[in-house]
């Protein structure tokens, strides 16, 4: 279940175990709180089947994730698809679609050595390595399309393929990875291939990268008669042939033909242009028709099977399996006698029930005739009885499964049941009222004694030592907590047909949305910025250390504007507006009260300026901009202006346009048309009519 022990952990079990039952151990077990290591050593012996191995690394996310019920849904509509069209049935059109990393530097070989040298190197090209995206489509009849390679550049150059399988498509991308825009080239490549249409139609498996369930993609897939099957989230590497089967001989394949070409350019680094000639050695060595049909078959995707994995893959996700409830429909005639229920334990406890609690239950005696379960256990073991009795009826409002279980013991148990009716079904113990009840036997009872009358309780004797408990008993399979209630819901992955219309309209919705928020943060403006953060910013810029080319040009510019800047020195440092000149028409100025505005007498057109407020930190701030355009509702896009440090009551626009939308009821004011000075510079600063000295401006 990926929860293995290591040795240390085994040693503290041991010890637990012995403490518990009472066992006699060394007082060196005591103080160090674990078994001896000569018991550890002897317990290996014993069991020759153990061996101490070193474990992969799997996520929680890969362990939980693939579960019954995600396989299921993706077996489910793979079903659904291939039943759309004859040729999806027999493979000839089934494929598969997967990105693998090919990096300038190799996982080296082993390589021989003499014996008890403590280290061994190989030369690498690089420490880690450059990434170039190699992207493989299989079909499942065991045939590979030629690969699409992006390569970390911003522009593609043909020479980057040079030495690449026939057919290869190149593309760029800055980061080497797989984005919107280039998955749907490599759609178009994929379509171009299979001469896919709406009259030769083909299957598409891959995962749910956001990249591949793009909607231009999918758009363009669906033109073209593709139908898109996504694999779950977090399944990649049960369900997904290329990375079950292919990718790794591909990997080994590669990484030995780095190698090799190491070794016939001593002295010199792999790098990117030199990728494709080695991914078509690999490609040649692994994507073999063997290796393709195999990865096909391992997933169970083709041939069609869905029961190609057990409980044993499915066992780790049992860790966050929880119960849920279940509603029982009762038989015409059966007689409600007891509304008790409680919730079911697992597998691994055994079921303790007290006296009281077994005398207020009142045992059906409807025909359930009992008789004895045998069971193969040791002769030298002690017995051990379990007494249960089974009520038929089950409260169908208050009802929740019921299970009784025994610890893992190594028995057989044959239950004859031919005393019981055949016209009446065998009761489940999942779906019955079950109480039990641990007694020690009399050694003088025997299995007559226990099943008398079909009216006595039924009866199990295990002959196992009643006494001692075993790791399932006090320790238990690993089971995670219930899930916090109170989160904020999280859009989870599934498996789906991404071009079917449902699932294509919701992935579209989500594109428009994901992009309004974009948008919305690219126009979203910080209430806080004030304008002496601009200042001090373009302060910093200025007292950076400038490069030579910057210097030079900079002198240049001098040398040019030198006239200018002697006429114009003398009155740099005059205010824009002079105590003389002044900019209202000699009307007194109206004192606006932040906390008594009057509601607006009308609604602001384009082209008003107004006074907005927004409210941070529990304060008050103000700004004042110029109506753009009124939107659906009563949101408005306004341009703010920002105050002037230089003129007094003076505000200017800022060198990039400040656009948000704001709700009418954050509109407070609208203001009257501002006055501008007669000069280039001084139009530029807009003054109002009106006195604002008791708002926080900014």
């Amino acid at each position: 279940m990926f929860y293995g022990l290591t040795p240390i952990e085994v040693r503290k079990l041991a010890y637990e175990m012995a403490v518990i039952n009472n066992l006699k151990i060394s007082q060196r077990w005591h103080d160090t709180e674990l078994a001896g290591v000569e018991w550890y050593y002897g317990f290996r012996k014993r069991h020759p089947v153990l061996s101490l191995r070193t474990p992969e690394g799997c996520s929680l996310s890969r362990a939980t994730a693939f579960n019954r019920y995600n396989v299921n849904n993706f077996f489910d509509n793979l079903e659904t698809a291939m039943l759309r069209n004859e040729s999806f049935g027999n493979g000839t059109r089934v494929f598969n679609l997967d990105e693998t990393n090919t990096m300038t530097v190799q996982k080296s070989s082993k390589v021989l050595a003499v014996r008890g040298q403590k280290q061994v190197s190989k030369v690498t090209s690089g420490e880690k390595g450059t990434l170039v995206t190699t992207c493989y489509v299989v079909n499942a009849l065991g045939n590979a399309l030629p690969p699409v390679m992006i390569f970390p550049r911003v522009h593609f150059k043909q020479h980057m393929i040079s030495g690449a399988p026939t057919g290869t498509l190149g593309l760029a991308s800055p980061s080497g990875w797989m984005n919107s825009s280039l998955f749907v080239k490599t759609m178009q490549h994929y379509i171009d291939h299979t001469q896919s249409s709406k009259e030769n139609r083909s299957l598409l498996i891959m995962d749910n990268y956001e990249a591949h369930i793009c909607i231009e993609a999918i758009n363009l897939a669906k033109e073209n008669g593709v139908t898109i099957l996504t694999v779950p989230p977090h399944s990649t590497g049960k369900l997904q042939p290329l990375d079950v089967a292919i990718f790794k001989p591909f990997k080994t394949a590669y990484n030995a033909a780095i190698d090799s070409w190491m070794m016939r350019n001593p002295g010199k680094s792999f790098s990117i242009y030199e990728v494709a000639q080695c991914v078509k050695e690999a490609h040649m060595k692994s994507m073999t028709p063997a290796n393709i049909c195999s990865a096909f078959k391992c997933t169970g995707i083709f041939p069609f099977n869905r029961d190609i994995f057990s409980d044993e893959d499915f066992a780790p996700s049992e860790i966050t399996n929880r119960e849920i409830s279940q509603h029982v429909t009762l038989p015409e005639g059966e007689i409600h006698t007891s509304t008790r229920s409680t919730m079911a334990q697992p597998l691994n406890q055994p079921v303790t029930t007290s006296l009281q609690q077994r005398s207020s239950l009142t045992p059906s005696t409807s025909g359930l005739a009992t008789d004895s379960v045998e069971i193969d256990t040791p002769t030298n073991a002690r017995t051990l009885a379990v007494e249960m009795s089974i009520d038929n009826t089950v409260d169908t409002e208050h009802f929740e499964p019921q299970l009784l279980s025994i610890p893992p013991n190594v028995f057989n148990v044959n239950h004859a049941t031919s005393s019981i009716p055949k016209d009446r079904p065998i009761p489940v113990l999942s779906t019955t009222s079950l109480t039990a009840k641990v007694v020690e036997t009399d050694p003088s009872l025997d299995q007559k004694n226990i099943a008398s009358t079909s009216a006595r309780p039924l009866k199990i004797i295990d002959t196992q030592a009643k006494t001692f408990s075993g790791p399932f008993d006090f320790r238990g399979i690993p089971k995670a907590a219930p899930r916090k209630s109170g989160r904020a819901p999280r859009r989870k992955g599934k498996s789906m047909i991404a071009t079917d219309t449902p699932n294509k309209e919701e992935i579209e919705r989500r594109h428009q949305n994901k992009k309004q928020q974009q948008d919305v943060k690219k126009t979203k403006r910080k209430v806080l910025q004030s304008e002496s953060s601009e200042e001090d910013d373009r302060q910093e810029k200025k007292n950076e250390k400038p490069t030579k080319k910057k210097r030079q040009r900079q002198r240049k510019a001098n040398m040019r504007n030198i006239s200018y800047s002697e006429t114009s020195e003398e009155s740099s440092d005059i205010s824009i507006y002079s105590e003389e000149e002044g900019c209202d028409d000699g009307e007194e100025e109206e004192v606006i009260d932040p906390d008594n505005f009057i509601s607006l007498e009308a609604t602001p057109k384009e082209g008003n300026f107004v006074l907005v407020q927004f409210v941070a930190h529990k304060s008050k701030i103000f700004y004042i901009g110029k109506v753009i355009r009124r939107r659906a509702g009563t949101d408005f896009d306004i341009t703010f202006l920002r105050k002037s440090l230089k003129v007094k009551n003076g505000y200017r626009s800022p060198d990039v346009p400040d656009i948000a939308s704001v709700p009418l009821q954050d509109i407070k004011l609208i203001l009257p048309p501002p006055t501008v000075g007669g000069t280039k510079r001084q139009q530029q600063v807009y003054k109002f009519n009106i006195n604002l000295s008791n708002l926080n401006m900014r």
